[in-house]
């Protein structure tokens, strides 16, 4: 079963988006804030994150930056959800990390879609650092 991180601080939007992702089949936690979502993610070990670009203390490109600067985490798939829509944005939140970005208010067909999308994309590349390992120690 993938394991789904959600670091949002709204709770309308919290319980939306864990009730949509285990209707789906998704083991899932959900974090308030950014350094909660830290912590989480370090022991939950994610393969998805879907995080809030703006939250108090600590922004969602913040914690985008950690979650793919710490080895543990740096795996995980990173959607930004965001009511950004400017290219600027975009380019600025994919240069902090992020594969992926989610539109607020948040279309569960689209939501749906684009966590099995970057499930696709971590299964992938967990299988290409798994060989990688395997023809290392061959060497």
């Amino acid at each position: 079963m993938a394991k789904v991180l959600v670091v949002e601080d709204e709770l309308i939007n919290q319980h939306i988006l864990r009730q949509s992702l285990e209707q789906q089949g998704y083991e899932v936690e959900v974090a308030s804030n950014g350094e909660v979502g830290l912590a989480i993610a370090e022991t939950f070990l994610p393969n998805l994150i879907i995080c809030d670009w703006i939250m108090p203390h600590m922004s969602g490109l913040e914690v985008c930056r950690r979650i793919k600067s710490n080895k543990m985490t740096s795996g995980a798939f990173f959607i930004l959800l965001t009511a950004k829509n400017k290219v600027q944005d975009r380019i600025k939140g994919l240069d902090s990390g992020a594969d992926d970005f989610l539109n607020k208010p948040v279309d569960p067909g689209e939501l749906q879609a684009r966590v099995r999308s970057g499930l696709r994309i971590y299964d992938s590349q967990k299988a290409l650092r798994q060989l990688a390992e395997v023809l290392q120690k061959k060497q």
